[in-house]
């Protein structure tokens, strides 16, 4: 068993190269991520609020939403997932629509997106975003800028 503790820091980026370089395992082969990313589910993960990602996001569920608690409902929660080494299978990367679609974020169809376990409403109107969003409609366009990376 792998021992995260001796990982030198808790960035993904950090612990995907020790896991890789100390895996001793006989039967399961050395792996980067254990799952794949840019998959079409995280496309309907991330604009289940849209019309006709909210109908094929509930088909891919067996014709309801997933559980409250595992809906895109925080920017911030989601990049931790992602980013932290807590939980190294999610891979979530941006999708396009972060850098030209805000309306992706609200809620303007009025979708019931559940309650989670704690009692807390899955965001109705708007996605969760750090402070630096509060205007979605300038944020988004003029943010391109400082979230591309330089190649």
């Amino acid at each position: 068993m792998l021992n995260t503790s001796d990982c030198p820091s808790n960035s993904i980026h950090s612990f995907v190269p020790f896991r890789y370089d100390s895996w001793d395992d006989p039967d399961v082969p050395k792996f980067h991520y254990g799952s794949h990313y840019s998959s079409a589910g995280i496309v309907l993960f991330y604009l289940l609020r849209l019309p006709p990602f909210s109908t094929e996001n509930q088909k891919l569920q067996g014709g309801q939403f997933d559980h409250a608690d595992r809906l895109f409902n925080s920017v911030k929660d989601t990049w931790v997932s992602a980013a932290g080494k807590s939980n190294t299978s999610d891979v979530k990367e941006l999708i396009p629509e972060f850098y030209y679609l805000p309306e992706f974020l609200e809620n303007r169809f009025n979708l019931d997106l559940g309650e989670k376990q704690s009692g807390e409403k899955v965001y109705f109107h708007k996605i969760a975003c750090p402070n630096l969003c509060t205007r979605l409609d300038v944020t988004i366009p003029e943010s391109s800028g400082w979230l591309e990376v330089s190649m």
